[in-house]
Formats: C-alpha cells, structure tokens, sequence
C-alpha cells in the first residue's frame, strides 16, 4: 500500500486531539500544524527509503511469504 501523506496528517491529527479533552480552537489549529509536519517528516523518511535487490531481472525473487 502507497503512503496516503493526507490520511497519515488526518490520523496524526486525530491522535493528537484524542490527548486533549475540549480543545480550544488554537489547540485545534496546533494539532493540525504539527500533524501536517509530522505527516511531512515521515514522507520525507519513506521516500529517502533505499530498495535493494538481489538477482537480475529474471531470477529476482520477494522476500520469504511474498511482499505485501
């Protein structure tokens, strides 16, 4: 499954209101700035990910159970 950077903030965001009975309306905007940081600071991460490969084009095999 592809990173959803967008349903990452949502949930980021959502985890962070959780921790915060009643929030005012500030805290409702903190939560959604540091959610979208957070969202792209793992996105970053991800994508600087380095895939390596055994074989050629015609032997390579997944990793033992299948990539999922």
């Amino acid at each position: 499954m592809a990173l959803s950077k967008s349903i990452l903030k949502a949930s980021l965001k959502s985890a962070l209101l959780a921790e915060t009975p009643d929030p005012t309306l500030a805290q409702k905007q903190s939560a959604e700035r540091i959610a979208e940081k957070m969202a792209d600071a793992v996105n970053k991460f991800v994508r600087s990910a380095t895939v390596v490969t055994v074989g050629n084009a015609t032997t390579q095999t997944s990793a033992p159970g299948g990539i999922t």
